[in-house]
């Protein structure tokens, strides 16, 4: 089986309970990813947390309880962490998925998934997250899109994780918003390292949360022979 990364969006709505209260590095992106793109990455993450404001708490900046999730090197026991699957599990994108998908994706080092986001710009599905809420389309205090402070960072990203750890092919998944705006360049980054890019069509407007967890839920079964249900 040749390895496959999936690239799929974060939700709008997530799942606010708390496991754990430290960050794992192993867990997350950064531990596979080489220094230079691993630095590059926290630094636009703190960038976020300190120019950001969250939409579900009037005032507050993450950078208000740090941690290294954020690139901080102290970790704020005020908050709580839960695997990006499970803090997006409570969002329309995934309901489709069946109870045990995501394990079906840990026991099989052939099949990866990153998840885009606004706050944390790319994340591996195992990493810890906290629950937020920032837009890609929110602006900074000093006016800019969140989206901008991302778009040149996270294909570079992608493509080196990708290359890295020796992915043949990546599937995007995300609507056009994403694509255009959060990664920009990503498709000719790995078109330029000989990686196979699929984009398939997701159809349009609310069809296309629906059309995500479907296709990434049907590929990834064909691919594990698990059946149908």
């Amino acid at each position: 089986m040749n390895k496959t990364l999936f690239i799929i969006p974060c939700t709008a709505v997530k799942n606010p309970q708390d496991k754990y209260y430290v960050w794992k590095r192993e867990s997350s992106i950064v531990s596979r990813l080489r220094n230079d793109l691993s630095d590059d990455l926290m630094k636009q993450r703190r960038y976020v947390a300190e120019n950001v404001e969250d939409q579900n708490r009037r005032g507050y900046f993450h950078s208000m309880n740090p941690g290294p999730d954020l690139g901080y090197d102290v970790q704020s026991y005020n908050v709580g962490y839960l695997p990006a699957y499970e803090r997006y599990s409570w969002g329309r994108t995934y309901r489709c998925l069946p109870s045990g998908f995501w394990n079906g994706l840990i026991i099989n080092d052939s099949i990866d998934a990153l998840f885009i986001s606004g706050l944390y710009g790319v994340a591996r599905y195992t990493e810890y997250i906290r629950n937020y809420n920032i837009e890609i389309t929110q602006k900074t205090i000093r006016g800019e899109p969140v989206y901008s402070i991302w778009s040149n960072i996270i294909p570079k990203v992608i493509a080196g994780y990708a290359e890295d750890n020796e992915f043949k092919k990546v599937v995007i998944l995300t609507s056009k918003k994403y694509r255009f705006n959060m990664m920009p360049s990503l498709e000719w980054y790995l078109r330029r390292m000989k990686i196979h890019v699929e984009v398939p069509y997701l159809g349009k407007g609310s069809n296309v949360l629906n059309n995500i967890c479907y296709e990434l839920r049907n590929r990834v079964e064909n691919m594990l022979g698990s059946p149908k249900k």
